[in-house]
């Protein structure tokens, strides 16, 4: 897809959202409205239900995050939309988001997308420990802490393979108008990088990214490298990198996991683990929210909307 369609079909979504919103604000006036860049209620939707309690609530997809900016514009100038009850949830990505942070109403991940809170550390032991070594033994927690090692070898090999593309992708939308910037969604990460749950290494060169994104960029590669030495080691790499791509590791990671111990003889546990854990790649973020780390600052900005929100506690039945 051009990245002409591409931003032609973001307009559309984001019009769309636009009177879907009048439409329903009209007939639903104390419901929540949330904007999302996409299929983010996925991550969002339990948490606010939990934490705002709304009376009702109502998703709106605005094809991106310009979309749900445009959004939150047009309601903020609208006189008869301007006090509803409303959230913006946009991702960081890597963008300065100084000037939308301000906003009361909207919410900017500390990472640079959701699929990052999935692939965390903590959130790997959660799921380890819910799906498959289920109980709390010595030897259990030996084998926990034996598949957390398994987890941080396979990312930190993981996120070096991606650390030149990671540089690269900065270089283009630090360098280049946003209309311009290669469309990443369009290139299989797997033609970039090969990557398992234990071991992933770098397919093409830094110099060869411009040919696999289009539209095709000439990019100086000495100053992408500069870029790559300000996160190469860095701690936080794995929130800071792109997520989309992150998640798709993580994926084959729970895969191997799980296969592994059902295994009779596991790799690096000390006995067979049964379970019936699968994942689906067009599913792991509806699978695995519940295992996703939720970061303070989502619960402070999701208690503060709670604060001017009609809510099921406030609302006749």
């Amino acid at each position: 897809m051009s990245r002409a369609k591409t931003l032609r079909e973001a307009r559309t979504t984001y019009a769309v959202a636009w009177t879907a919103f009048q439409q329903q604000h009209a007939v639903n006036p104390q419901a929540l409205f949330c904007f999302l860049e996409g299929k983010d209620a996925q991550y969002y939707g339990i948490r606010i239900d939990l934490i705002v309690e709304p009376s009702s609530r109502i998703d709106l997809f605005c094809g991106g995050k310009r979309g749900v900016l445009r959004l939150r514009a047009l309601i903020d100038e609208s006189p008869d939309h301007k006090n509803a009850w409303t959230a913006f949830f946009i991702d960081a990505d890597f963008d300065d988001n100084s000037q939308h942070n301000t906003h009361p109403k909207t919410y900017t991940t500390p990472c640079y997308s959701i699929e990052n809170l999935y692939t965390t550390r903590d959130a790997f032991r959660r799921l380890i420990v819910s799906e498959i070594l289920l109980t709390s033994t010595e030897t259990t927690r030996a084998d926990q802490a034996a598949l957390e090692q398994v987890y941080e070898r396979g990312m930190a090999s993981f996120l070096d393979a991606i650390e030149p593309l990671i540089a690269w992708i900065r270089w283009q939308r630090k360098n280049r108008h946003p209309d311009e910037t290669p469309t990443l969604n369009e290139t299989q990460l797997s033609t970039l990088v090969q990557f398992s749950a234990e071991q992933s290494t770098p397919i093409c060169s830094l110099e060869e990214f411009d040919k696999h994104f289009q539209p095709p960029t000439p990019t100086p590669c000495a100053a992408v490298h500069g870029i790559q030495k300000e996160t190469s080691g860095h701690p936080s790499r794995s929130m800071l990198f792109r997520g989309k791509y992150i998640i798709q590791f993580y994926g084959k990671l729970i895969k191997w996991v799980a296969d592994n111990a059902n295994q009779r003889q596991p790799k690096h546990i000390s006995r067979k683990y049964p379970n019936s854990l699968t994942i689906q790649s067009g599913n792991i973020l509806s699978q695995l929210s519940q295992y996703a780390d939720t970061p303070p600052c989502l619960i402070r900005f999701l208690k503060s909307i709670a604060q001017h929100c009609p809510t099921k506690s406030i609302i006749p039945a």
